[in-house]
């Protein structure tokens, strides 16, 4: 038996599980003393909790429920609780942990790991949560893994909150369901293959146990796995019977387990380490297509190097090899889709074809939608039978597997209005087989159930907000059933699969039941299918390429140097380099053909450090970048080389963060210890302003204070990091790679030129200033950038597009794109995929024309895409009150990458705001522009940091960093609204006080009645600091008489003043 179930990874969401039983934490919170610390909880005692906060038990807080209250949270990283029994756990098992909470600020759930013999094994990325004065109900689904140091073998929970945080919960449970899939090691991208060998050439064991430079008189060439698929035609040749073998290492921390899936168009044995996996002998998986999961098994990984050997003999109509590891498996999904109906009801007439007498309503498919559709309400007391005509479907022949006999349902609902649900179970009848879909009042979850005969064949839980979603049940001529479900709110599917007892029946009997469980039962439903369904498959790989190959010289494939500073001079050449605003300019020096950086003390009681950073005056798109240099050690600072723009908001706008190695772990960890030799690799992307990080470690192969070459690879879909020439090997668990790799499609995209940044950076993240010994340098030899070549680019244009003239939207709205594709002109490449990104996110893609694509403005559409997917904080972006930038990416055969132009859209909440203390501001006069309208955040503002941070007696309820006569703190992406009167109509200048010290970025759009009508032009001044002084003028701008909206949308940092509109 088989159960497939694609599980987002840390999403504060109602996830579908398997059911499990609940493990007894004391979630009543019981007490030994009353108002005490709760039985079986011990305070979480790390020095970053300290102060620790104050926990006791509150009776009756909630509905005669005893609360877990934790308080005075003051650590700097806050402060938790955790359990003071382990539960057993391995990797691939998934947690649920659901509760009642009230409170204010951040809270955190999150489980510790524990090895085999007791030993600490880190933190699971904890699972946050923001806290309202209002009891909320949470349902966290936490997936687990192995840790750093060893397998996992159990866990403790733990809930915590950040500093400031209050928190009262109670009525918690847990379940940890145990793993079908085991383990979290990445399959190897890169392979080695040997073609065409001889088939009677048969490797002893240990010859299996590395990897080879010859097999046979088969020379080694180099390949790289893509949407877990190799594919030897362009290498054996057509025809059939030829034999492949592919070779790849695969490294493993410590001795574990893992789950491997393979499949082959052919003939194939499977080997690790020498010993055989898979042996599926010609004509292997004929019957049913080649998939990752056509064979599947646990292997256990030894320490170290590991080898894993692949041999097939290609058929005639396959040359595939498919080969997939635990994280690749977890994210396999099947979905039976109708090719052939022979009934079907969309209840869209006026009568219906099916028994039951429904009453017919006419509906939206999924909340958020304006078009509507028949739908129908059946209604019964005890139990109704739905019967439909051609309700037979002959059992498909047992050579296709992939074949089913199937009945379908879209449920809209069970009872139209959600306060009057009851206990209700909607049931798809296969002649001896049932899959029921049941509703409890009391619960969150939908139970599906799978039974033959009275027999229970499979259960999972699904939850009850996936409704609106299609039910599909069949079952094939193999004795196979299959059931998938497919949510219409989030477009995620789950499948569950296995084998039935009994002997089949030439035909199945379908029909539909409605059951009442002790009060009245009501369902809606939209389509019922009976006919024949196909079996797809779907992984949560989205198909793309990228050219990830061990060794890069930028040199050698052709690239054009386009910068090149060797410091040969004996100052910085400020024709290429200009300084940070917060450089001290002389602690950067040029001699002996070197840059050298320094780090000294700021503060005579040496509590505080300075230093100097230089940043490229270009800026350069995609390329390679490299420099060479000598890192620093001292605790107190530390350097970088990185690439950015100043104050990046957007991707496909203003930038991102591209850090190639910040070494904040290079020294030792405590004074006297030897240097710890670990690099830091990261990728920054702000949208609607909110932060998505994600990193990597790596570790020096050499000593501390040698030189060393570092670059970065940056193409259209490629972000990877090379150390001396080499690529970097890491691992971590927001990437499928085994090295330091970003993609657009695990991580975002970005196509902004940036600068190339050398900077020597002070605070706490470089370590306590008090244990360094200063002055101290690092240093650079050259820096270096290559151009990546476009001149492949396959050609995008959008043939239809949102309306230009109206820039600001509201939620609910609907934007439609139509790109037409065309290949280079200099390959003729075809096209492989296109794809929909918003602000470096990716929201869907096409395989093959039309390609066309439609964006709702919804909670539903958005919550089933890659845009609110969090980085490392957990935390999710608001999409519905940002900036977002649209564009179409197509990809060719070769790998080669086009795009489209941006199409750019404000998205502001539907809300009621007014003008500042209710009265609009006369025009022509004065803005002040702190004066902006009430409302509140995503009505009136968009601020991405909490709280007033410029004023205590201003404002002090909002988020927007205002005084009295100026703003503060301003990123790109946050905007401002006026309601303003206008007394006559003219051609208006506005002329806006600004302040800013840093150069080349865009100054404010300024949009009337959601018409972008111009954008200020913000040079930076003279001055190192903020002062609002500066002026920026935009002339004939037209306004009539009466009231107008206006927004000040921001495209930089800056401090801003007054907003003066007079009459031309």
């Amino acid at each position: 038996m088989k159960t497939t179930i694609l599980f987002p990874l840390l999403m504060v969401l109602l996830c579908d599980v398997l059911l499990a039983e609940p493990i007894d934490v004391n979630g009543r919170f019981q007490a030994t003393a009353p108002g005490g610390f709760p039985d079986g909880w011990v305070m979480h005692e790390w020095g970053g909790y300290k102060p620790f906060p104050d926990v006791k038990t509150v009776s009756a807080a909630y509905e005669g429920n005893t609360a877990l209250s934790i308080t005075n949270v003051l650590g700097d990283d806050g402060g938790a609780i955790q359990t003071r029994a382990r539960f057993p756990a391995r990797s691939g098992a998934v947690g649920r942990v659901s509760f009642l909470v009230k409170g204010k600020g951040l809270a955190w759930v999150t489980f510790y790991r524990w090895g085999e013999k007791g030993e600490w094994n880190g933190v699971i990325v904890s699972s946050p949560f923001n806290l309202s004065d209002t009891w909320q109900p949470h349902v966290l689904t936490i997936p687990i893994d192995n840790g750093h140091t060893c397998e996992t073998h159990a866990v403790t929970l733990a809930i915590g909150g950040k500093m400031g945080a209050e928190i009262l919960l109670c009525s918690l449970t847990l379940d940890i369901q145990p793993p079908r899939i085991v383990g979290d090691t990445r399959i190897p991208k890169a392979w080695t293959m040997f073609v065409p060998v001889d088939k009677a050439l048969k490797p002893s064991r240990e010859q299996l146990q590395s990897i080879p430079e010859t097999l046979g008189e088969a020379k080694a060439q180099t390949a790289t796995l893509i949407s877990n698929t190799l594919d030897f035609a362009s290498l054996a040749g057509p025809g059939p019977r030829h034999c492949v073998w592919a070779f790849a290492p695969i490294e493993a921390k410590y001795d574990c387990d893992m789950t491997v899936g393979a499949g082959a168009g052919g003939a194939m044995q499977y080997y690790l380490n020498g010993e055989p996996v898979f042996d599926a002998p010609a004509p292997g998986n004929a019957d049913s297509p080649v998939e990752i999961d056509s064979h599947v098994k646990n292997v256990r990984l030894k320490q170290g190097t590991n080898v894993i050997a692949v041999r097939i003999v290609t058929n005639r109509a396959d040359s595939v090899l498919k080969l997939a590891g635990p994280l690749d498996l977890r994210g396999a999904v099947r979905r039976l889709q109708f090719s052939k109906r022979t009934f079907e009801e969309n209840f869209d007439g006026p009568t219906v074809r099916c028994s039951g007498n429904p009453r017919l309503i006419q509906g939206n498919p999924t909340p958020g939608l304006l078009s509507v559709t028949g739908q129908g309400v059946f209604q019964t007391d005890a139990k109704l039978a739905i019967a439909c005509p051609n309700h037979l479907a002959p059992l498909p022949d047992k050579s296709d597997a992939n074949v089913f006999a199937a009945a379908g349902v879209r449920i809209q609902n069970f009872g139209q209005d959600p306060s009057q649900r009851r206990n209700v179970a909607f049931e798809i009848v296969a002649s001896e087989l049932t899959c029921q879909i049941r509703c409890r009042e009391d619960s969150a979850f939908l139970t599906l159930s799978v039974v033959e005969n009275e027999n229970p064949l499979e259960t999972l839980q699904l939850p009850s907000n996936c409704l609106p979603a299609d039910f599909v049940f069949g079952v094939n001529g193999s004795g196979q059933w299959t059931v998938s479900i497919h949510s219409l709110v989030d477009s995620r599917t789950t499948s569950a699969s296995g084998k039935r007892k009994g002997l089949a029946s030439p035909a199945v009997e379908f029909s539909y039941r409605l059951l009442a469980e002790q009060t009245r039962a009501e369902v809606t439903v939209d389509n019922l299918v009976i006919g024949l369904a196909v079996q797809e498959s779907k992984t949560s790989a989205t198909p793309f390429q990228i050219d990830l190959v061990p060794q890069f010289d930028p040199v050698q494939v052709g690239w054009k140097k386009v910068f090149d500073e060797e410091f040969d001079g004996d100052r910085v050449d400020t024709s290429k380099w200009y300084f940070s605003p917060t450089s001290e300019k002389d602690y950067a020096k040029v001699h002996d053909g070197q840059l050298e950086i320094v780090c000294n003390w700021a503060t005579p009681d040496k509590t505080k450090t300075k230093s100097a950073s230089l940043y490229s005056n270009e800026v350069f798109g995609h390329g390679y970048f490299e420099t060479r240099v000598k890192f620093r050690q001292q605790s107190g600072w530390w350097s970088a080389f990185w690439l950015c723009t100043h104050g990046p908001s957007n991707p496909f706008l203003d930038g991102w963060e591209i850090d190639i190695y910040e070494d904040y772990y290079m020294g030792p960890k405590n004074p006297g210890e030897p240097p710890r030799g670990i690099l830091d690799h990261n990728l920054h992307v702000f949208a609607c302003g909110t932060l998505r990080s994600w990193n990597y470690g790596s570790k020096l192969p050499g000593k501390v204070d040698d030189w060393y070459v570092i670059g970065c690879k940056w193409t259209p879909f490629e972000v990877s990091y090379y150390l001396n020439g080499k690529l970097i090997q890491s691992e971590a668990n927001h990437s499928p790679y085994n090295s330091v790799t970003f993609d657009p499609f695990n991580h975002a995209a970005g196509c902004v030129p940036l600068h190339a940044i050398l900077s020597g950076c002070c605070g706490k993240s470089g370590g306590d200033p008090t244990k360094g010994k200063f002055p101290e340098s690092f240093f650079v030899d050259y820096v270096r950038v290559y151009e990546y070549p476009h001149a492949c680019d396959p050609v995008v244009r959008l043939t239809k597009k949102p309306d230009e003239s109206t820039y600001i939207l509201k939620p609910g709205e609907e934007l439609h794109f139509q790109a037409q594709v065309e290949p280079s002109a200099k390959t003729g490449a075809k096209i492989k995929q296109v794809y929909l990104f918003d602000s470096g996110a990716l929201l869907d893609y096409r395989s093959a024309p039309p390609y066309d694509f439609v964006v709702r403005t919804t909670q539903d559409y958005y919550d089933g895409t890659n845009f609110v997917k969090p980085g490392r904080t957990g935390i999710r972006p608001d999409w519905d009150r940002g900036l977002h930038a649209f564009c179409v990416f197509a990809q060719d055969e070769q790998g080669n990458v086009g795009r489209s132009e941006n199409v750019v859209k404000l998205l502001r909440k539907n809300g009621k705001t007014g003008p500042y203390l209710g009265q609009p501001i006369q025009l022509p006069g004065e803005i002040m522009l702190s004066h902006y309208d009430e409302g509140g955040q995503g009505f009136a503002y968009s601020d991405g940091t909490p709280g007033n941070g410029a004023s205590k007696t201003f404002r002090v309820n909002e988020d927007v960093d205002a005084g009295e006569t100026v703003i503060g703190g301003v990123s790109g992406g946050e905007w401002l609204k006026y309601t303003v009167h206008v007394k006559r109509t003219a051609d208006y200048t506005f002329t806006l006080d600004y302040g800013t010290p840093s150069p080349k970025q865009p100054g404010p759009k300024l949009m009337v009645d959601c018409q972008a009508v111009g954008d200020f032009q913000t040079p930076a001044h003279e001055f190192p600091d903020w002062r609002h002084t500066s002026q920026a003028v935009l002339k004939s701008v037209p306004l009539a008489a009466g009231e107008h909206e206006i927004v000040l949308l921001m495209q930089g940092s800056y401090n801003l003043g007054a907003l003066k509109v007079e009459a031309e």
